[in-house]
């Protein structure tokens, strides 16, 4: 072949590919001018069903299609992530994947996923007693502090108490036994403490009224006034108050909030190294105040012991108990007409004060923590700031009580959840549970014995006795 046509051969050949470059170039321009701005850069306004709540929610292209997946607690929190994910997804271009579990298997199922080497869930919803110690121990979730230094998030709203018992945790160690740490494992979107719901017209008939500063002993003798026989056939038709004294790690629970009350910060239940700190006047005093409320004072009926969490509630909604102590979260059920018929007549006030005199509570709650092992970790961050945001927060507090101070003293949120004054004054004393992995196995241990004493089965220092060695005996192992 011709020299002369080889080099115009290459030379055609050459402008051929720039042209057909340059044509593939504008076409992609051109495709990509023609694109929605969710292709490119989302912005997107999402506006709470409060007044005067916006925020801007901007993302990138690099999340657009990808798949995110959120173990939940299948409780309040749940049913408004199913109800507002949707902006979520739309801002970011994202399918949220929420597996709503109830509290049975909720930790079992998240443990498989987080101990995999490729695990199911993005972000895990954790409680502070139970998951968070066995999560944050063993490095399961991931720290925190390089995301919020990177974003320059903001954590002042929070309360300090949920930052430092639910989120924070010391590098390396295996047990807390007070709140702090300088490793942060999550994000509070829950704190909780105990309240006590009560029926007003029927504190108005025995001529008392709701009040903040009740010690024990006033509220032993409002409940033996209310406890009614109303028809006059020898039974009674309307008990004073009633108390979860069931064997277990739910009855333990619920003498854990008589006891904080009684010893404040001091009302420990080991220190951190498992040594049992339960032999102790608080102790006696709290489970005597329990068991004589049926027994000496008959304010209560004596079937406690067979009550398990929510089966109170369910009375005090029936009328057949006029009082009820219980976490903020459930107690903010019973002011939703929807869900109780004596909403109208029902008030929540601060716990009893014990011989402290200190408004006094234990104090719980959840966070969100994304997965060590998880393949979308800047997406999971995005997701945990949205579903800890003061936004999200206002949304949620009729149902679920905010994290944040500025949620707590918002006075649209105080008309759906009038209670939260008062919860801001029992913040102050707030008891934090002491936190270790094996810390679910000695309550429920104690919680046996315990429950035995109140019903009246053994006596006190039997009880104390036994509940003492079953400490030392997990401890040992």
């Amino acid at each position: 072949m011709n020299r002369k046509y080889l080099a115009i051969s290459r030379t055609t050949g050459i402008i051929a590919i720039v042209l057909a470059i340059a044509i593939a170039s504008v076409g992609v321009a051109l495709y990509y001018a023609t694109l929605p701005p969710a292709e490119k850069v989302v912005t997107q306004t999402l506006t709470t069903t409060l007044p005067g709540t916006t925020k801007a929610y901007t993302t990138t292209e690099i999340y657009r299609g990808k798949t995110l997946t959120v173990s939940v607690m299948k409780e309040a929190t749940y049913d408004y992530i199913m109800e507002y994910k949707s902006e979520f997804e739309e801002a970011y271009g994202v399918t949220i994947l929420v597996d709503g579990l109830p509290w049975g298997g909720l930790i079992e199922k998240q443990l498989i996923s987080l101990k995999a080497d490729e695990g199911i869930y993005d972000v895990v919803h954790t409680c502070c007693d139970t998951a968070q110690p066995i999560y944050y121990s063993a490095g399961l979730v991931e720290p925190l502090n390089s995301y919020v230094e990177r974003d320059n998030y903001d954590l002042s709203d929070y309360l300090p108490v949920a930052l430092d018992y639910l989120a924070r945790w010391p590098e390396g160690a295996r047990r807390r036994m007070k709140p702090g740490g300088d490793i942060l494992y999550g994000i509070p979107t829950l704190a909780t403490g105990a309240i006590l719901a009560i029926r007003t017209d029927l504190l108005a008939e025995a001529g008392y009224e709701p009040r903040n500063d009740w010690t024990w002993e006033d509220f032993v003798e409002i409940a033996k006034d209310l406890t009614k026989d109303a028809n006059g056939d020898g039974e009674i038709d309307v008990w004073g108050t009633a108390f979860v004294a069931c064997p277990g790690y739910d009855g333990t629970e619920r003498w854990y909030l008589v006891y904080s009350s009684f010893g404040g910060q001091e009302a420990m239940m080991t220190d951190e190294n498992l040594n049992p700190m339960i032999d102790n006047d608080y102790t006696r005093e709290s489970l005597k105040l329990i068991r004589d409320l049926w027994e000496k004072y008959g304010a209560a009926p004596k079937w406690i012991t067979t009550l398990s969490p929510g089966m109170d509630v369910e009375l005090y909604k029936s009328g057949e108990v006029a009082s009820v102590w219980c976490w903020a979260n459930t107690g903010a059920s019973l002011l939703m007409p929807k869900y109780n018929k004596y909403a109208n007549v029902t008030a929540i006030v601060v716990p009893p004060r014990g011989p402290t005199g200190v408004p006094s509570t234990a104090f719980a709650g959840w966070s969100f923590s994304i997965a060590k092992n998880s393949r979308n970790k800047d997406l999971a961050w995005e997701f945990v700031k949205w579903v800890t945001s003061r936004e999200m927060q206002l949304r949620m507090a009729a149902g679920v009580p905010p994290s944040r101070t500025s949620v707590y003293e918002d006075p649209e949120a105080q008309k759906v959840a009038p209670y939260f004054p008062q919860m801001q004054v029992a913040f102050k004393g707030a008891v934090c549970w002491p936190m270790a992995p094996e810390m679910a196995e000695i309550w429920d241990a104690v919680g046996k014995e315990f429950s035995a004493y109140i019903g009246g089965e053994i006596e006190l220092e039997e009880a104390i006795s036994r509940a003492v060695e079953a400490i030392k005996t997990i401890a040992a192992r």
